[in-house]
Order: structure tokens, then C-alpha cells, then sequence
């Protein structure tokens, strides 16, 4: 036997890499506890290079997260946005329930908040968040024993992990830390499920589609069910439920290798579904990968030992309560224990004292929960398999669970975004407690991409972040500031978006010419509380230059990790949402006979003649470039911003400029930049209209006097002098072909 190298008298050892076990890593890592490691039996991870049948065949199917279980944990742990991706909402949501006809009693609305996301999706989000040296594969628990120092628990492969802090067993139905606790092993429920999937590609998939959607479908009757559900891939995956006992497939009554002579038994026998529609037969039939799932569960009673009776030993998820799939919580049970846990962790510490405290506390709200989701899935079970009332008992449930649950809180991620690229956000100052709990989506596209400025400078940590591409909005640099030292920071435009037969121009620097980027915009998605959003608000003027709009956004592939491959690919992925963002739109002329022009444009935001002119300071690009750089964006995006010229003092005449009027208009400037986040309203960030006036006012008579007296004296103070027509402004930062409509009528008219 060997010792298990690195590990320390207050090492966390958690004992599997589900999602129980993973969940608890990140959470542990989040707050500051490093000293963990993770003991997972499978060999390497999960392969990017293998098929997706061979990676998702076996991983479990489908989950759907709950907001105050599963989804709660991943906020917890930063990763929200990353699973909101990738996760399935509205459609996927939707629950049918039919009969042994085929026919559909019930179904629910799309405005569920359970999001669907595949098993191994879920597991891959979480693995990317943990470092890589932190999870030890192929190490399979053997056993596990108590010695005189605590719990000693012994792999396969001959490692032993001794003396450490805490061992967390999160090993799943037959886990080797629970006997530690108590001797209960889990019971056959008495019914065995027979998993199979239908391809895209199968003459069947359509009927299944037609009838399942893109949810759940649930036909219950004479205490038999077949359920289908739709997976991340476009495949359905089956479950037939049989009333065998423990042994039958053991017992050589079908060879599930067989998919041909399994779907014969299934449809043929009296036992199982042979009078059963004709359609739902044929679905069985259509059903390869056979693979069973024997359903075991613990008793009740058996989550009745004394809190923390075992110094450094406790238990987590499937190896603390598993149960059987009739209430869709164990994965949301087996979360919320690793939130549970790493929070009583966090609070008392990582000495021995502190982690025994932790686990006292843990263990009685665990025993509380995992009581409460025994007994909802054995009443689950009853009504789900009621000889006489199924499927009507079952619908009946289903309508009193979802009267007492409110609808899917999905406002921050709509199914549909609208066709415009210019969609004014909706007003987030929200009263009452509950709206103080909300999160929002923000996309950042410039400096707030970068740690220095939105954690440095603003003092907000997000919840989580996941890189996008906003495909209907292209980067500028056209909202003035200060000439000579910050002549423009950046700001969105409408994007023509490019049809089929036009030829995208890649990012380019060569032969003089200046960097094109013609994808569309590319930035970070935050989630933020709305206090944090507030902050945004009121240290990017308040509301005075910005206006709040909602820009569909499509997340990006993640970043390649390291020996996965080369770069990252900058094409997006998955489904659209929306997240808020700001823009400052330029002022509208009014009509022709210019009567009013004196007397609307200082009340207006300031904008230059030419859009295109300005160029950002270096200073400025430089926090563009961190940030891309710190979130991985794509390669391509982040050679096209590092490409972007800086605007630059080429002339000792600038030079004064930049001592004498920018100096000048700098003290009166930040000023009112410091003093307007402290009187801004701390529910919406916006200043007070006077305020907005002012500031306004302020920068109308910086440009006026650049205009009038600055430049004609010490030269350009927004372009740099001698680049040339061709390296002028956001010329650089976007192609000819994706200009707006209406840039290209206004060329034909002049």
C-alpha cells in the first residue's frame, strides 16, 4: 500500500468525481479553500477527441436543474453563465403525459424553470472550473476503515489516503465511505429500467420527435411506463420500465446486446408492453445501445444517525440518500449538499474542530432534505405506476406541484431575440426583496472586459462569465471624452448582418492597411447581482452618454484547454439569449431648417462629425487587449484588437496640447466623473437629471473649445497625425460590407 502523495492533516478528500463531488471542489475553490483533492475512479477524463456516442452513451442522460437546488449551487460557484448556455429552456422544459394509446393528457407550459442540460455537459462545465491537478484519475475506492487518526480509505491501484482532515464520500449508490456511518445498503425498489436511444438518423426518430417534443414524454399505465426524452445530441433517449426481479437480466432472459431480440421481448410479452399502441412499440423497436439501470434506494430510516458521530468522515449526494428517478431531485439534492457543505466549511475552517462543527451542521439539514426527496419519490413511484389511476393520479400531482411553483424566471435569458439589433431594455429597478435577489446579464465589450478595471476600478466580482458573440452590434470608438489624452472610448452600432454570398474579410494589418474585424461583436457576458449592476450604471456616467439596450448574444466555444488542441474557435455555439448592454446612439439631426440646432444639441449627448475620426489612447487599448486576453476569446479577436492603433502625440505643439487644454479640462472633468457615482440612485446607478445636464454640458464645451481654439493652435488631438486616410478612426475596426443600410443610401444620394 502506498500513501496518496500530497496530501496534509487538513486535506479535504472528496471521494468521487460526479456531480456531487465536483460541485463541492468548485465550491470549495471559489472560497479560498485550496487544500482539496478529488479521488475519481475513472481512468483520464472525459476525451474531446472521442465520438459523441462514445461520450455521452453511458453519461445518464438528461438533468433538469432546479433554481433553488442546482442552479443555486452553480451560481455559488461562478458558473451559471456557462451552464445557462448550454442548458435547454422553454421547449426542453415541457412535460407530456400519456396513456398506453399514445395519446397526451397533459402537458405543461414552456415556462418552467427547470432547464435541461445533458450529464455530461454539466460534468465538463464543472471540470473545466477546477484546476487539473486537483482531481486524481483512476483511483476507484476498495474499501474504507477507521484507524486510531481517522479514516483510512484504500484504491485499487493499492493508494491509501490517511490522516487527512476530511473524507467526503461522494461515490454513489455503492459507496465505500457510508459503511463508516451505518451499515444500510440500499434496497431493489423491485423495478429495473431498460435504456436505449434513437438516433436522427432512424426511420423512427420523426414519430418520436412528433410525439415527445423537445421535453419529456411520460405514457403511464397498468403500472408500466415508457418515457422519452430529448438529449443535447438531437437523439431521444428511452426508458422502459420493467417490474422484474433484481436478477432477471442476470437470470439469461434477453441478452441486452441483442437490440433486435430485447425489443421482441419487450413488444411481444404479456408481462411487458405487448398490448400497448402499435407507435409505442415501434419506438421500443427503434431503440439501440440497450443498457439497464437497476433502481435502488435507502430507507428512510436510514438517515437517522447522530450528526458528525464519525470524526472526519461524512457523506454526500447518491452515497448519502440515493433514490430512485421518480421526483427529478437527486442530482438538485446532491448539489445543494455541496453548497451546504462548502459553506459550513468556509465558515468555521479547515482545522479538525472547525470541519467537525461543519459537518454537525451539514449533516442535520441534509438528513432533513434527503428525508423529504425519499418520501416524494416513493409517492412518485405510486402514482406514477398506479394500476387502477395511472396516468390521471400522476397528472394530478403534477397540476397541484406546478399551481404552488411560479413560472420560469427567464426574463434574463428570453427564447426568441428580437430581429432588431437595437432593443431598449426594459427598466431594471425592480422594488420589493425578492427583485434584491435577481441577477442580470451584462455584456461587456470594452474596458470592462478587463479584471483591472471591473474588479480593480468598479469593485465587482461577477457570479460568472461566458465569452459571446453579439452578432446584430459591431465595436466602435465614436463616444468623445478628452482630446490629447482620451479621445474616444468605445461604444456598438447596429450591424448589417452579411448575407450568405458575401465574402467576410478576415482581420488584417499587412500592407498598410488597417485591422478589419467583420464577425460582429465580440465581449464577456457577466452575471451580476442588480446592486453590482447599479454600480455599472452609475460609474459609466449614470446614464448621461449610455442608454440600456438587450443585444442577443450566442455563447462561444470555451477556450481549448491545455493538451486539447490548438486556439479556441471563434464561431459561435449554441442557442441565443439576451443580455443587457450600453450604447450611446448618435443624436438625431431633427429637420432641415436647422432652427432648433442650438438649442437641442447641448441637452444631447456629444458626438463628433465624423464618427470614424477618433482614435482610443493607448492606455485605453491596452485594458481592451487584457481583458480578451484574461477571457480567451477567440485568437483571431484578440490579433484584430492588439492590430488597432493608439491615438498618438506626434508633435511637440500636441504635447502642449496635452499639458494645457487637457490638463485644463481634466480638473473640471473627473470631478464630476468621481462625484457622480456617490449621487446616483443606488437602485438604478442613473445620476439626477441635472446632473446628466451638467456633464453633458461639460463635454459640449470641451469639443467646442478643441473645435474653435485647440486644434487650429496645438494640432489633432483625436487622430493620429500622418497615419492617413486609410488608418483613420473605426475605419480599422470594421468592413465596407457590414455597414448599415442606410450608410449605403446616403452614399448613393450624395
Amino acid at each position: 500500500m502506498t500513501a496518496a502523495p500530497g496530501l496534509t492533516p487538513r486535506t479535504i478528500a472528496i471521494i468521487g468525481g460526479g456531480p456531487c463531488g465536483l460541485t463541492l471542489a468548485r465550491l470549495l475553490q471559489v472560497k479560498g479553500i485550496s487544500d482539496y483533492v478529488v479521488f475519481e475512479r475513472d481512468a483520464a477524463p472525459p476525451s474531446s477527441a472521442a465520438s459523441p456516442n462514445a461520450t455521452r452513451l453511458r453519461a445518464g442522460g438528461s438533468l433538469d436543474l432546479h433554481p433553488d437546488s442546482g442552479q443555486r449551487a452553480l451560481r455559488e460557484a461562478g458558473l451559471h453563465g456557462q451552464f445557462a448556455a448550454m442548458a435547454r429552456w422553454g421547449a426542453a422544459t415541457v412535460l407530456r403525459i400519456a396513456g398506453k394509446d399514445g395519446a397526451v393528457v397533459f402537458e405543461t407550459g414552456d415556462d418552467r424553470d427547470l432547464p435541461e442540460i445533458d450529464r455530461v455537459d454539466l460534468r465538463q462545465i464543472l471540470l473545466d472550473s477546477i484546476p487539473a491537478e486537483k482531481i486524481r484519475w483512476g483511483c476507484k475506492a476498495a474499501g474504507a476503515e477507521m484507524a486510531e487518526d481517522g479514516p483510512v480509505v484504500t484504491f485499487e491501484d493499492g493508494q491509501v489516503v490517511k490522516g487527512v482532515g476530511l473524507v467526503v464520500g461522494c461515490d454513489g449508490l455503492w459507496s465505500k465511505i457510508r459503511p463508516l456511518i451505518h451499515p444500510v445498503e440500499p434496497d431493489y425498489s423491485g423495478r429495473t429500467i431498460i435504456e436505449s436511444r434513437v438516433a436522427p438518423s432512424h426511420p423512427v426518430y420523426a414519430k418520436v420527435a412528433a410525439r415527445t417534443g423537445e421535453g419529456f414524454l411520460m405514457c403511464l399505465q397498468d403500472g408500466k411506463g415508457i418515457m422519452a426524452m430529448r438529449q443535447g445530441d438531437a437523439s431521444y433517449r428511452l426508458y422502459v420500465n420493467l417490474e422484474v426481479p433484481e436478477t432477471y437480466l442476470d437470470d439469461g432472459a434477453v441478452d441486452l446486446a441483442d437490440a433486435e431480440a430485447t425489443s421482441t421481448l419487450l413488444t411481444t410479452s404479456p408481462d411487458f408492453y405487448a398490448d400497448w399502441a402499435d407507435e409505442l412499440k415501434a419506438f421500443i423497436r427503434a431503440g439501440t445501445d440497450c443498457y439497464p439501470w437497476r433502481l435502488y434506494s435507502l430507507p428512510v430510516d436510514s438517515l437517522a444517525w447522530e450528526p458528525a458521530s464519525v470524526p472526519g468522515v461524512t457523506v454526500a449526494g447518491d452515497a448519502a440518500h440515493v433514490t430512485m428517478p421518480y421526483a427529478g431531485e437527486g442530482v438538485n439534492c446532491s448539489m445543494a449538499d455541496a453548497l451546504v457543505l462548502a459553506e459550513k466549511i468556509a465558515e468555521y475552517g479547515t482545522e479538525r474542530e472547525g470541519l467537525q462543527r461543519a459537518v454537525r451542521e451539514y449533516e442535520a439539514d441534509m438528513q432533513v432534505r434527503a428525508k423529504g426527496l425519499i418520501t416524494r419519490t416513493e409517492r412518485n413511484g405510486e402514482l406514477l405506476f398506479d394500476r387502477q389511476g395511472a396516468p390521471h393520479t400522476f397528472v394530478k400531482m403534477v397540476q397541484s406541484t406546478n399551481a404552488q411553483q411560479p413560472a420560469a424566471a427567464l426574463s434574463a435569458f428570453p427564447t426568441s431575440p428580437s430581429p432588431s439589433p437595437i432593443v431598449p431594455a426594459p427598466p431594471s429597478d425592480h422594488d420589493g426583496a425578492a427583485a434584491a435577489a435577481e441577477t442580470v446579464l451584462y455584456l461587456a465589450y470594452g474596458s470592462n472586459m478587463c479584471a483591472q478595471t471591473f474588479l480593480g476600478k468598479r469593485g465587482i466580482r461577477p457570479l460568472s462569465a461566458l465569452n459571446v458573440s453579439a452578432p446584430s452590434l459591431r465595436l466602435t470608438f465614436d463616444l468623445p471624452i478628452l482630446p490629447y489624452a482620451e479621445p474616444c472610448t468605445s461604444n456598438v452600432a447596429p450591424r448589417r448582418l452579411p448575407k450568405p454570398q458575401e465574402q467576410q474579410s478576415e482581420p488584417a494589418s499587412d500592407r498598410g492597411r488597417a485591422p478589419t474585424w467583420t464577425r460582429g461583436l465580440v465581449g464577456v457576458v457577466y452575471e451580476v447581482t442588480r446592486a453590482d449592476y447599479a454600480t455599472i450604471i452609475a460609474t459609466e456616467g449614470g446614464g448621461a452618454s449610455y442608454t440600456e439596450i438587450l443585444a442577443p448574444c450566442i455563447a462561444l466555444a470555451p477556450p481549448a484547454r491545455a493538451g486539447a488542441g490548438h486556439g479556441s474557435n471563434p464561431f459561435p455555439c449554441r442557442r441565443p439569449f439576451l443580455a443587457r448592454t450600453l450604447y450611446a446612439p448618435r443624436p438625431r439631426p431633427g429637420d432641415d431648417d436647422d432652427d432648433d440646432r442650438r438649442l437641442r444639441l447641448p441637452l444631447l449627448p456629444p458626438c463628433r462629425p465624423d464618427p470614424d475620426q477618433a482614435q482610443p489612447s493607448a492606455r485605453y487599448l491596452a485594458l481592451l487587449v487584457a481583458g480578451a486576453a484574461e477571457h480567451g476569446l477567440p485568437a483571431e479577436y484578440q490579433a484584430y484588437l492588439r492590430a488597432l492603433r493608439p491615438y498618438t502625440i506626434t508633435s511637440r505643439r500636441q504635447e502642449l496640447g496635452r499639458v494645457v487644454f487637457a490638463g485644463f479640462w481634466r480638473a473640471v472633468l473627473v470631478p464630476l466623473l468621481v462625484v457622480g457615482p456617490w449621487c446616483a440612485d443606488k437602485r438604478t446607478g442613473r445620476v439626477p437629471p441635472w446632473f446628466a445636464a451638467v456633464l453633458v454640458v461639460v463635454l459640449h464645451l470641451i469639443w467646442m473649445s478643441y473645435d474653435a481654439m485647440a486644434k487650429p493652435v496645438f494640432g489633432d488631438g483625436e487622430t493620429t497625425v500622418g497615419e492617413g486616410e486609410g488608418a483613420r478612426g473605426v475605419n480599422w475596426a470594421r468592413g465596407r460590407v457590414l455597414d448599415e443600410e442606410k450608410g449605403a443610401l446616403l452614399g448613393d444620394m450624395a
